[in-house]
């Protein structure tokens, strides 16, 4: 009987990664109970929000205390540059980074509860995938 390196091997491998109904209604359900709109929401304000509006009401604040005198001169284009040099732009951007690295792990976290749902063994990987992004 001759000896079998592929044929009959590749159905068996691809069945493994095909979902029944009831495992994507497990993931979903699972999934869905850990997610919460309003830790997103947060995370993604700090994220992408936080510096673009903080650029937004820094210039604004900065042409309006500027005064009469800085008038004339037209350099619309230092504001930018002005507000990357100060403590409040390294602060929040700061802030921005630890919230994508956050969003990050948030992700991860529902891939391996869903992962978990489905049957795989997945106790550290979400503690060690945390643990390597907060520490990079």
């Amino acid at each position: 009987m001759p000896v079998k390196v592929l044929a009959g091997q590749i159905e068996p491998i691809i069945s493994n990664f095909i979902l029944s109904r009831n495992e994507v209604h497990s993931v979903i359900e699972q999934v869905s109970a850990i997610l919460s709109f309003i830790d997103l929401a947060v995370l993604f304000a700090f994220g992408w929000l936080l510096v673009p509006y903080a650029r937004i009401i820094y210039s604004f604040v900065h042409t309006k205390t500027k005064g009469e005198s800085n008038k004339c001169d037209n350099k619309n284009d230092d504001n930018d540059e002005d507000f990357e040099n100060t403590y409040i732009f390294f602060a929040l951007d700061l802030l921005k980074q630890i919230a994508r690295l956050a969003l990050l792990v948030y992700a991860c976290d529902c891939v391996v509860v869903a992962l978990a749902a489905v049957g795989y063994k997945t106790e550290i990987v979400s503690k060690v995938f945390a643990k390597i992004i907060y520490t990079r």
